[in-house]
């Protein structure tokens, strides 16, 4: 029985990790050497901070503090290092403490792809913004409820002179807008391509 749950650790598709009160890696499983780079084998001296990128590893420095200071489980999004043999990885760790208190148990998972599919998402997203933004039209974008989801600069800047001319002749809201609407433009994002 002992060995199915040692494989279980071996091979399992994400990295366990224990660390000593200091931060040193005591222990890993392979999936855990794998991403750390070190060989499973071989006892590391190293401390976990050397595993990380220098921007990260102050964040890592007060995760590890805060997961010392009591039994309650936490978690950070911070970036390993690359290795020799792979690009450096953006890993979430969840830990905490053994039952003695003696050691910092990591659990690390691979969200390298879906950070980097949020980032492509951002990019396109201002890609669009940037797009709108270069139309002389005012263009904005409604969800299904009708909430203001997008604009351009132009609407944004003629939404300031509506504004304003509604403070000055007193009139509703409501009818200015619909005023306003439908003497101006909107395009579906469908139709816009990068230029």
């Amino acid at each position: 029985m002992l060995n199915k749950y040692q494989d279980v650790y071996d091979f399992a598709p994400v990295g366990f990790v224990s660390l000593d009160l200091q931060g040193q890696v005591l222990q890993t499983n392979l999936s855990g050497a794998i991403m750390l780079g070190i060989q499973r084998s071989q006892r590391s001296n190293n401390l976990m901070s050397d595993f990380i990128q220098p921007a990260d590893q102050a964040m890592f420095a007060a995760f590890h503090r805060e997961v010392l200071s009591g039994k309650c489980r936490r978690h950070c999004e911070l970036t390993l290092s690359a290795t020799a043999h792979r690009p450096k990885m953006v890993v979430r760790i969840d830990a905490t403490m053994d039952e003695q208190g003696d050691e910092c148990r990591l659990v690390m998972i691979d969200v390298t792809e879906e950070k980097e599919k949020v980032e492509q998402q951002r990019a396109v997203e201002r890609q669009h913004q940037e797009i709108l933004d270069r139309r002389t039209l005012a263009l904005w974008f409604k969800d299904q409820d009708g909430r203001l989801i997008s604009a351009n600069a132009s609407f944004l800047a003629d939404w300031d002179l509506f504004a304003a001319d509604a403070l000055r002749t007193q009139a509703s809201s409501p009818d200015l807008a619909s005023t306003y609407l439908s003497k101006t433009a909107a395009y579906s994002p469908l139709a816009l391509s990068p230029i």
